[in-house]
């Protein structure tokens, strides 16, 4: 059987200004005899204004193999702080930290 024994989100941590769209790779790993099919990745950001789509769908894991994918992040323009992006799939947990850099203030 297919078995799904590592999600990962890479790099674990990264610099995103607000404003700005930046791209995450998670990382799928099956250590199972089988191809694993259809593997709904879900996706969580712990930032209401950093956006990262609910989830993501790996067609074919192959067996004792690992499959990447490219994740897009938006943090909005008031977006501050950090951001912890989950993934998870099949119980498995991995994530990767964004530290927020404020917009810088334009005087008038």
């Amino acid at each position: 059987a297919a078995k799904i024994s590592k999600v990962q989100v890479l790099p674990k941590k990264k610099t995103l200004k607000a404003g700005k769209k930046t791209k995450l790779t998670v990382k799928v790993t099956n250590s199972g005899g089988t191809a694993a099919k259809n593997v709904k990745v879900n996706l969580k950001s712990s930032n209401k204004r950093v956006k990262v789509k609910k989830s993501v769908t790996i067609k074919n894991v192959p067996a004792g193999k690992t499959v990447s994918v490219k994740v897009t992040v938006t943090a909005k323009s008031k977006a501050k702080g950090k951001a912890k992006v989950t993934a998870s799939a099949k119980g498995k947990k991995g994530s990767s930290t964004l530290k927020i850099k404020a917009k810088k203030k334009r005087r008038k």
